[in-house]
C-alpha cells in the first residue's frame, strides 16, 4: 500500500530519485499499531502435571501398605467446583492444630506432600491426593482456630459442609482428635456432621507418643464418650513419628474401599 503525503502528487512520481519504489507504509508508523509476534506456548511445566493414574494394591500379600504413588490432584477454595471424581474419597478432617498434615505425610511416606506449618490453620483448601491411582485422600480444611476471622471460620464451615454433603464418592471420614485432650464442640460438631450425612466414621487418636501406654485406654474412651461414638465405632491411637497405627488405619480405608466396591456393583449400601 501506497503512502499519500499531503501535496497529493502524482503516484507516478518518485520523490526524484531516478528508478526508486514508492514508499510503503511502515508498521508501526504514523500512529499505527505494530503488529506483534505471537508469543511462545509455555510448556507446561513438569511438576504441574498430574501423570495418568497407573493403579496398584494399596496392601502388600501381607498386609503391610505399599504406597508407589501419592500426588495432590485437585484443590479446591470456597469458590470451587468439586470434582466428579471416579475412584472412592477417604476424607481426612480436624482442628488445625491435630496433626493432620503429619499423619497425611505418614501414611504415604512422604514427607512435604501435604504441608506443615507451625502456623495452625495453614490448610484453608479441600486438597485430593490420588493414591496409587485406586483412590483419594482428601485433606479438608481445619477447623477451630481461634486467630482466624469469623469469616474465614464461618467459609471453612461452609466449604467442609458442602463438600459432606455434595460428593457422591466419599463414604468414609477420618476425624481427627489430639489423645491428649478432651474433644472440642468442633469436634463434636464434626461428628454429628459425618453422622448425619450417613457417612461411616473412623476416629483418630493423634499424637499417641505424647502420653504414656498406661493412659492410652482411658483417653480413648474418655474420645468415644465425649464424641458419643457407638462401641463399634473404630478409634486408633496413631503417632506420625513412630508410625504407631498405620496399619490399622490402612486396614480402615481398604475395608472403606472394599464396601465402596460393592456398592458400585450392586447398587446396595454394604452395612460397615
Amino acid at each position: 500500500m501506497e503512502l499519500r503525503n499531503e501535496g497529493r502528487k502524482n503516484p507516478k512520481q518518485n520523490n526524484g530519485r531516478k528508478g526508486a519504489a514508492p514508499l510503503k507504509r511502515v508498521d508501526g508508523a504514523f500512529g499505527l499499531k505494530k503488529k506483534e509476534a505471537p508469543a511462545p506456548k509455555k510448556k507446561p511445566s513438569a511438576k504441574n502435571v498430574v501423570p495418568p493414574a497407573d493403579p496398584k494394591p494399596l496392601l502388600k500379600a501381607d498386609g503391610t501398605p505399599d504406597i508407589r504413588e501419592a500426588v495432590l490432584e485437585t484443590v479446591c477454595g470456597v469458590t470451587s467446583r468439586l470434582p466428579e471424581n471416579t475412584l472412592p474419597e477417604i476424607a481426612f478432617a480436624g482442628k488445625s492444630n491435630v496433626g493432620k498434615s503429619s499423619l497425611l505425610n505418614a501414611l504415604v511416606n512422604r514427607k512435604a506432600l501435604a504441608r506443615t506449618s507451625a502456623q495452625p490453620g495453614k490448610t484453608q483448601t479441600i486438597n485430593f491426593y490420588r493414591v496409587n491411582g485406586v483412590v483419594y485422600f482428601v485433606d479438608l480444611p481445619g477447623y477451630g482456630f481461634a486467630n482466624a476471622s469469623e469469616a474465614a471460620r464461618i467459609s471453612w464451615g461452609k466449604m467442609i459442609e458442602n463438600y459432606l454433603h455434595r460428593s457422591e464418592r466419599l463414604k468414609t471420614v477420618f476425624l481427627l482428635a489430639d489423645i491428649r485432650h478432651k474433644p472440642s464442640e468442633n469436634d463434636r460438631m464434626m461428628y454429628d456432621w459425618i453422622a448425619d450425612r450417613g457417612l461411616r466414621a473412623v476416629i483418630i487418636a493423634t499424637k499417641s507418643d505424647k502420653i504414656n501406654r498406661s493412659q492410652l485406654a482411658g483417653r480413648v474412651r474418655e474420645i468415644r464418650e465425649t464424641l458419643g461414638c457407638p462401641a463399634d465405632t473404630p478409634v486408633i491411637p496413631f503417632s506420625a513419628e513412630t508410625r504407631a497405627g498405620r496399619h490399622e488405619i490402612f486396614a480402615e480405608i481398604v475395608r472403606s474401599m472394599e464396601a465402596d466396591a460393592v456398592e458400585e456393583e450392586t447398587g446396595v449400601q454394604e452395612t460397615q
